[in-house]
């Protein structure tokens, strides 16, 4: 993100994001902290190309994944909300149920 200014309200006269300059390198935990209105979400909607700059420009090398905070499911098995229209693969599969604490709970816990 290079000298980045956006406005999600042109008419308004003030930015929503301003002279913003920011380089995130491959493998780097990078941390957006701020109280609410401080420009977080817009900092992220603006990563993924959805605030559109009036000023400078962001560019992103690689692919950028989102995972929102509020949960969603569709209706269907478990399995189908897991392969999310994917071929099954087995070690995969089941690689995801024990990420997510899905497997059977044993009856002596």
């Amino acid at each position: 993100m290079n000298d980045f200014t956006a406005s999600w309200d042109k008419k308004s006269g003030t930015p929503t994001l301003q002279d913003l300059f920011l380089i995130a390198r491959p493998g780097e935990l990078l941390a957006v902290v701020g109280p609410v209105g401080a420009g977080k979400s817009s900092l992220l909607r603006a990563v993924l190309g959805e605030l559109p700059p009036s000023q400078g420009q962001v560019s992103v090398h690689g692919r950028i994944a989102y995972v929102s905070q509020q949960p969603w499911v569709f209706s269907g098995t478990v399995r189908s909300n897991i392969l999310f229209g994917k071929k099954y693969e087995k070690d995969r599969y089941e690689e995801v149920i024990k990420a997510c604490a899905l497997g059977k709970v044993s009856k002596d816990f």
